[in-house]
């Protein structure tokens, strides 16, 4: 689970262990924040899924052979962060073959576009895995003079994603011509022999 006071995600697995002064098996009953206490067995771990947002409490006790029940739980206070990333600034600058897109959000979060010829998308931008809040992606290879659909997406540190509402752009048109060069032959002005 997270250190004394620190913040997790939704889902969150506790393990734990406990000593006697004698050499005999332990069994343990757990709780998160004022639920009922587990019934004691022999579990050393427990994954707790869909917690909610705000503060909570993991306590657990051991019990010896005797029945003798610890009188002070290990007790572990910590948050749960499980409010999406927000995006917002999202500014896209087309080229005719690739845009740049750029984005803030408001907690350090990864980078990732969808985007496609339809709302659909199909295509995925690479993923910045860095957890940033100002966001560049540079996606390559469009097709000049075609309307494309795009959104971003941004996940945070402990799981929760952000995503943009759909933008459309379209790419420029290519209107430089192409260069042709020999690259292999006799030289400009040379004589041939045969």
């Amino acid at each position: 689970g997270p250190a004394e006071g620190g913040t997790s995600g939704r889902t969150i697995s506790f393990v734990w262990s406990g000593i006697d002064n004698v050499d005999n098996p332990l069994t343990y009953s757990y709780r998160m924040d004022e639920a009922d206490w587990s019934s004691f067995n022999t579990d050393t771990a427990h994954t707790f899924t869909n917690l909610t947002q705000g503060s909570h409490t993991f306590s657990v006790s051991a019990m010896d052979y005797t029945h003798i029940i610890d009188p002070t739980p290990a007790v572990r206070n910590f948050f749960v962060d499980a409010i999406s990333s927000s995006i917002s600034n999202v500014v896209i600058t087309p080229t005719n073959n690739s845009v740049t897109v750029t984005w803030t959000t408001d907690e350090p979060a990864t980078s990732r576009a969808e985007f496609g010829t339809t709302a659909s998308y199909g295509n995925w931008s690479y993923l910045d895995t860095n957890l940033v809040t100002s966001h560049v992606l540079i996606i390559t290879n469009l097709i000049s003079d075609t309307t494309y659909h795009i959104r971003v997406r941004s996940i945070d540190a402990y799981g929760n994603e952000g995503l943009s509402d759909d933008y459309t752009f379209t790419t420029m048109t290519d209107n430089v011509p192409p260069e042709t060069y020999i690259t292999q032959g006799p030289s400009e002005g040379s004589a041939i022999t045969t």
